[in-house]
């Protein structure tokens, strides 16, 4: 299974406090899909999905906490949106859903190497 891709995500700029949480979770393409790891790369969060953005992983715990997770782009400083809680997993006595955008940068493997022959990558 080719890695092709992996991206560090964190919560945008003037977003809600509370969508720090997700701040240094992963995003890995694969030739099969995409797949969701948490802040240690190697520990695979169990929501995948086929390739092509976007794509939504769906009713993810993280802090004891739901989260809908949409992709929109990678990479990009807008590339995609949260919702907490989860919207699938909504039940009539959770507090109202707070939502926001966050950004995910290169962080590996293909899509590192080409940033960085494009004058992009690390110094």
């Amino acid at each position: 299974m080719a890695k092709l891709g992996k991206w560090k995500i964190t919560n945008a700029n003037g977003q809600p406090g509370i969508g720090d949480s997700l701040d240094g979770y992963h995003i890995e393409k694969t030739a099969e899909h995409y797949q969701l790891y948490g802040k240690l790369a190697s520990v695979k969060i169990n929501h995948k999905h086929k390739t092509g953005l976007p794509v939504k992983f769906s009713n993810v715990v993280i802090d004891g906490r739901t989260w809908d997770i949409t992709v929109d782009e990678l990479p990009a400083t807008d590339a995609g949106r949260w919702v907490t809680p989860s919207q699938s997993g909504m039940r009539s006595d959770d507090v109202p859903p707070t939502s926001g955008e966050f950004t995910a940068q290169v962080e590996g493997t293909v899509a590192e190497e080409s940033a960085a022959s494009a004058g992009q990558g690390k110094q």
